[in-house]
């Protein structure tokens, strides 16, 4: 997964997390990975949802040329030193390096139903289609949040109101 598609990748979940929750939402894309950290506790089937949006989000890549890096970025890896503090916040954050989007759905959807297999089969289906109408929906929000990952390595979302001169 190349810069651009990462930070789509980041984008979608923060941006997942914001609208499921109504609450802020920090991302991250390292040179190697990303990280989304809500600012509220999300629901399970909430989190298997921002697991799934991810890979749709990346897809946008496709699409949606990447930004023109500035000179100063060109062929350098963001270093986490340089993207500078992200408040953390006080409940599990949704660092998802370790495993692939669909494993992590999976323990997520066993771990919150694991005495009823039926309904986590459901509920890895309901997560997959709202992620598609959430990537549809909020489509030029996460291209925007996309951008500032990619130039910057960190987002909050809501996007703060630009000023105009």
């Amino acid at each position: 997964m190349n810069r651009w598609q990462r930070s789509l990748h980041e984008a979608g979940r923060v941006v997942a997390a914001y609208v499921l929750s109504s609450h802020k939402a920090v991302a991250k894309v390292y040179h190697d990975a990303g990280a989304c950290w809500p600012s509220r506790e999300l629901s399970a089937t909430n989190r298997e949802i921002v697991l799934a949006i991810g890979p749709l989000a990346a897809a946008i890549a496709q699409r949606e040329r990447e930004p023109e890096l500035p000179p100063h970025l060109k062929n350098k890896p963001i270093e986490l030193q340089a993207i500078g503090q992200v408040d953390m916040f006080d409940h599990q954050s949704c660092d998802f390096r370790a495993a692939s989007d669909l494993a992590l759905i999976a323990d997520f959807c066993i771990e919150s139903l694991d005495d009823q297999p039926q309904r986590c089969c459901q509920s890895g289906e309901l997560a997959g289609s709202t992620a598609e109408q959430l990537v549809s929906q909020h489509h030029a929000l996460i291209v925007k949040a996309a951008r500032e990952l990619f130039l910057n390595g960190v987002v909050t979302v809501p996007l703060p109101e630009r000023k105009e001169s």
